[in-house]
């Protein structure tokens, strides 16, 4: 039995599947990659005395990681979201009242 997903659901699915897209994309990969180098070099290589360009790499850094997390965080949600719709049908599916549920009966 198809289950039909709510707008929310839906929502959450197509995030998802765009943000493990974009995840999975080698031009993105590619840029975060040298990004997240560009700024532990700078760390690394800054002298001692320049603690806020250290502190500005360091953010970047931060700020790069917080885009994957956030990237996985809807990854996850969106198969949680169908995870959870697909044990709703297969419960269904498994129920032999559910026809006569689905008609009001």
């Amino acid at each position: 039995m198809n289950q039909v997903l709510t707008e929310e659901q839906q929502h959450v699915i197509d995030q998802g599947v765009a943000a493990g897209k974009l995840l999975r994309d080698p031009t993105f990969i590619s840029v975060t990659n040298e990004l997240a180098a560009a700024c532990l070099n700078g760390i690394v290589n800054s002298e001692p005395k320049e603690n806020r360009k250290r502190e500005d790499f360091y953010f970047t850094h931060v700020a790069l990681q917080s885009i994957h997390g956030i990237l996985r965080a809807r990854v996850a949600a969106a198969l949680k979201v169908q995870a959870d719709v697909d044990e709703d049908s297969v419960e269904d599916e498994m129920n032999p009242a559910a026809p006569l549920m689905a008609d009001g009966i």
